[in-house]
């Protein structure tokens, strides 16, 4: 859990609260373990105040969380400044599995095992602004994240459902 966490901490002392929050979310909703909790203050802001905007990854971390947080879970807790974990997917779940890596002030790259079944897959970066990656023959993939930042990585298959969620948010709106 310290090693979890470490990278949010830094963040914070360190000035760079604008990532905390979708990072937190990110694993408060994608990990195995755990009740998820939003609070309708960071999925829909505070207009009455204006003080507490809206957190605006939080409705596709959601959307990852229903769609492809399924299966085994690899942890990456081996670095205090840049963590990681994925989650594999399984057969039940189309286009499911997705990798998660937090940084809290440098940017990094963080090996993680996403699954045999996605060997040789492209993977798009949803959360991070990153060019897509390819998953190795043994399932192990090196994913980029940025200074501070948080990247999250979903299978290319995973691309009809993210692109169908980004459009029912752009009607509410």
């Amino acid at each position: 859990v310290q090693l979890c966490l470490s990278p949010l901490v830094g963040a914070i002392s360190g000035g760079n609260c604008a990532v905390v929050k979708p990072s937190a979310y990110a694993l408060i909703l994608l990990r195995e373990a755990g009740t998820p909790c939003v609070f309708w203050g960071d999925l829909f802001g505070t207009p009455e105040t204006g003080d507490l905007p809206a957190v605006t990854e939080l409705p596709l971390l959601m959307t990852m969380r229903r769609a492809l947080a399924h299966g085994p879970q690899h942890d990456a807790f081996d670095d205090p400044d840049v963590v990681g974990f994925a989650r594999e997917g399984d057969e039940a779940h189309p286009g499911s599995g997705l990798a998660v890596v937090l940084s809290d002030r440098r940017a990094a790259t963080k090996r993680l095992h996403v699954g045999a079944r996605h060997a040789g897959e492209q993977w798009i970066c949803v959360l991070g602004g990153h060019e897509p990656v390819t998953v190795g023959d043994d399932g192990n993939v090196e994913l980029p994240v940025s200074d501070g930042g948080l990247s999250v990585y979903a299978p290319e298959a995973a691309r009809p459902i993210l692109d169908s969620a980004e459009q029912h948010l752009l009607r509410q709106r």
